[in-house]
């Protein structure tokens, strides 16, 4: 069985195409695999998964030349990763031209105010075999607003790597990275740097509490993506002046792959302060298998991950006391913390599993009608 990949991929940095790559290193060892993504035309390898880099998102007039391409590659299955939120109309469109069995990962779902979408997924979603979704909400959109069947839904968890993310990963590399001391208590958000993340909220709950926690650091680890997003950027810089944590308050950029599980191991207290969105969080995931204390916001993606003083705190989006009073009381209660840590990380390995997941995909491939 050959199966192709419609996806983002590395060295690109995108959630979807990190999600893409460490799947298809599990799915490989099951069948054959290979990817199509986007570039100029070339043809890579990147861990003997062979990737043609051919789509152009700005173009939307070599369809024929991608269906030609794909009739080369002659996959047995194509399976699509689909988000609105990362790509373009013509990649988008692609699945429209393939005349093979379809199988959709689907990352989120076209909102109301982007109902210019709808019929395009009305379309995609009645022409895959099998539709996956990261998460509940997800699916009930997909069924309500574009009359999909229950039966071609699968519900299916996010995967993380629970080899590489654990509870012992030396914080070494990340902390002498940014100068940090190994005696600092950390709070740390991790991932694109855009208002609907919540970032601002974060920085408001801090500076809250930031004086009965004065061993703490705050790091907002990960770089601005879209440009949209540079002037939101300088917003946190500003607040981050104006309650005069510079010293307390570290924006780190890119952190490079290498050092990611290090990174994430480093914090103490793990924020997601999303204010909304449907689509699960990789950050979230690898904090999971790192066995953080995570406080994250209560929407229903998380919320299905999440168990509210189990396996992390909920706290409602865009509420800076519940947040601040969360951040204290975490902070000060070393048994909660203790607790939510182990539970975090048997949830990943009970759940989480790259390994899983790919099995679990892998009979989805087998069982095609």
């Amino acid at each position: 069985m050959h199966v192709l990949f419609l996806s983002r991929f590395p060295p690109e940095i995108d959630g979807v195409g990190d999600y893409t790559f460490e799947l298809v290193q599990y799915i490989k060892v099951l069948c054959k695999v290979s990817v199509l993504s986007i570039g100029k035309g070339q043809v890579d390898e990147i861990n003997g998964i062979k990737i043609f880099r051919f789509i152009n998102e700005n173009k939307k007039s070599h369809y024929t030349d991608i269906v030609s391409l794909i009739k080369i590659i002659d996959p047995d299955i194509v399976h699509f990763q689909s988000a609105t939120f990362t790509f373009k109309i013509p990649f988008l469109f692609f699945p429209l031209f393939i005349n093979k069995p379809l199988i959709i990962t689907s990352h989120d779902a076209p909102s109301l105010r982007q109902i210019h979408y709808f019929p395009f997924f009305n379309y995609i979603y009645k022409k895959s075999r099998k539709i996956i979704t990261l998460s509940k909400s997800i699916a009930e959109i997909i069924k309500k607003y574009h009359f999909i069947e229950d039966s071609k839904i699968i519900l299916m968890h996010h995967g993380a790597d629970v080899i590489k993310f654990n509870p012992n990963v030396s914080k070494k590399d990340f902390l002498e990275k940014y100068g940090l001391d190994s005696n600092y208590f950390i709070i740390m958000s991790f991932g694109f740097i855009g208002k609907g993340k919540g970032h601002h909220v974060l920085i408001h709950a801090y500076s809250k509490v930031a004086d009965k926690m004065p061993d703490t650091k705050l790091i907002i680890a990960g770089m601005v993506k879209e440009k949209e997003n540079i002037m939101y950027y300088n917003y946190l810089k500003y607040l981050v002046k104006k309650y005069g944590l510079e010293t307390r308050v570290i924006f780190t950029g890119y952190v490079p792959s290498e050092i990611l599980p290090s990174c994430i191991a480093s914090a103490d207290i793990f924020v997601l302060p999303y204010l909304g969105g449907l689509h699960k969080s990789g950050p979230l995931h690898r904090a999971l298998a790192c066995g953080r204390a995570i406080i994250a916001s209560n929407i229903p993606s998380f919320r299905e991950v999440i168990k509210n003083y189990i396996n992390g705190i909920l706290v409602e989006p865009n509420n800076v006391k519940d947040l601040a009073n969360s951040l204290l009381n975490l902070y000060k209660d070393e048994k909660l913390r203790e607790k939510i840590s182990k539970e975090a990380r048997k949830f990943a390995e009970e759940h989480l599993d790259w390994r899983k997941i790919a099995n679990e995909t892998y009979k989805i491939y087998k069982n095609l009608d």
